[in-house]
């Protein structure tokens, strides 16, 4: 039998990081691993919830919440009744039958909970107070939705502890197919018909007459971005500042980036096409050394120097004759974190998945040069999703092994957020040089986020990293009508007409940027 007990260090939490890191644990061995780890929860609407994968932490923590109580909560969000519900259609449920549905889940959740784990018994009785806890032999969510409305049609006042939680926050469940037919239609200035285009069930972005519509469109309206998201007050993920152009301020805690491993049975070593690799086999772990009495090649710069020292007198016989060079092993005290773009946009030609292959090819060139390294891919869906997915961190051992099946392009491209992000996690390496490359299309664009308001933001959040002694490059595919983020970064900014020309002009990028 396993004894489950509360975390010693729960009451002594002071960071959110810490949190999260104890509560990971607690979450995979409660669940018996349907659940990966732990996220968390801010705002005015924050509660234990769970989309399926993860639990989310309502952060700061309700009062109480702490030792076995929290464990009581953690195992609540694992109980198996969770992925039943999120088979149901929430979104056209009322308001009363919703709360009778986590009613009779949460009886469901208990039970499961006290069965899997009896030494939680006396402190889940305590926090669930009057539900009744149930543990149905192969319970359908046929079932569950059943007892739900007929539990709603009764009459009887309904409660649910703040224990058991929320909803399973599962996308479809959040809001209506009107309302999701009106967030993604809504907000389309770079379309130049008025017609939903579609790739997986997300809006791409389409060059013509509406980027440069974009570019002057001026500050979102923040009534009609917000009309169209959730309105539950609460946000998962970290928070991240946005730069507003117009108001000349950071809007503080905008944005939410929600990081993830892309993983999985289907994880396995990028097949890299030979055509892409060659640009890559030149050993960069090795770099030329001048002025050495003995080597494999002539130093004429050294001969040159020599020459016009002995012409104006300026040459010391001491240093001897040193005009040779040689390519030696270098120290690399370097880190390199690669940044790619896998909104809907990169669809087309299978860009992203040839993006996707000279990361590859590249890092297994940093592998062997004993760089530090890591790739992420980034995709949000407005400004309460930021996605970004490690293919590779900086302190894994193998090279980057990943499913591509689960990395087909979606979503929007809000730049700001996933350029912060990753710029926080390089900060951290112990190198004294750091890099970030970044690959897509080089178009910001979300709800709310378009035109001259995402290009400042972009802007802004180069050049935090830049201050941060983060050398920053972007490579872009494409040929739009409109490009302003060339127009702003300049000497950082790489555009290619095609797909095909990033493996050579990738591999010199980095080669000069870490030499």
């Amino acid at each position: 039998m396993v004894r489950v007990v509360g975390s010693p260090a729960a009451e002594g939490w002071p960071t959110l990081e810490k949190a999260v890191a104890v509560a990971n644990v607690l979450v995979r061995g409660l669940s018996q691993g349907r659940r990966t780890g732990c996220r968390p929860m801010l705002g005015t609407g924050r509660g234990f919830a769970t989309d399926l994968r993860a639990v989310f932490l309502p952060w700061p923590l309700p009062a109480g919440f702490v030792g076995i109580r929290l464990t009581c909560a953690f195992a609540l969000q694992a109980a198996p009744s969770k992925d039943l519900v999120a088979q149901l259609p929430v979104a056209h449920m009322s308001a009363r039958e919703r709360l009778a549905l986590q009613v009779v889940e949460a009886a469901e959740a208990v039970g499961w909970a006290l069965k899997c784990w009896p030494g939680l018994a006396l402190a889940l009785r305590e926090l669930t107070g009057d539900i009744d806890p149930l543990c149905t032999a192969n319970l359908t969510a046929a079932a569950l939705l059943e007892r739900a409305v007929s539990l709603a049609d009764s009459g009887n006042p309904l409660t649910i502890p703040a224990v058991c939680g929320q909803l399973p926050l599962v996308r479809s469940g959040l809001v209506s197919l009107a309302a999701r037919r009106a967030q993604l239609e809504a907000r389309l200035p770079w379309a130049n018909k008025k017609r939903l285009h579609k790739l997986n069930n997300w809006s791409v972005a389409i060059a013509g007459e509406g980027d440069a519509a974009a570019r002057i469109m001026g500050q979102p309206d923040a009534d009609e971005e917000e009309g169209l998201l959730d309105r539950r007050g609460a946000s998962t993920g970290i928070p991240y500042p946005e730069w507003n152009v117009f108001a000349q301020r950071y809007r503080e805690d905008h944005v939410r980036v929600i990081e993830s491993r892309v993983g999985g049975d289907g994880a396995r070593a990028v097949r890299v096409d030979p055509r892409v690799a060659v640009w890559f086999e030149q050993s960069i772990d090795r770099s030329w050394k001048h002025r050495l009495e003995d080597g494999s090649d002539v130093d004429f710069d050294s001969i040159v120097e020599a020459c016009n020292d002995d012409l104006t007198g300026m040459g010391n016989p001491r240093h001897g004759a040193r005009f040779y060079r040689e390519r030696l092993r270098a120290a690399r005290d370097t880190a390199c974190a690669l940044l790619i773009d896998r909104s809907g946009s990169l669809a087309q030609a299978d860009n992203l998945h040839h993006e996707v292959a000279c990361a590859s090819a590249l890092a297994t060139a940093m592998d062997r040069a004993r760089e530090r390294y890591a790739t992420f891919a980034f995709w949000s869906d407005t400004r309460h999703h930021v996605a970004v997915e490690v293919l590779r961190d900086f302190d894994d051992g193998a090279q980057m092994q990943i499913d591509l099946k689960r990395l087909a392009p979606r979503g929007y491209t809000r730049i700001g957020g996933a350029l912060r992000h990753v710029t926080t996690r390089l900060r951290k390496q112990p190198v004294n040089r750091r890099i970030l490359l970044v690959l897509g299309d080089a178009i910001p664009n979300d709800e709310g986020y378009e035109g001259q308001y995402a290009v400042a933001d972009v802007a802004k959040a180069v050049e935090e990293a830049e201050q941060c002694g983060i050398t920053i490059a972007f490579v872009a595919i494409g040929a739009p009508a409109v490009d302003p983020l060339a127009d702003v970064l300049r000497g950082k900014f790489h555009r290619l007409s095609s797909v095909a020309e990033l493996a050579p002009v990738l591999a010199d990028l980095h080669a000069r940027l870490a030499s």
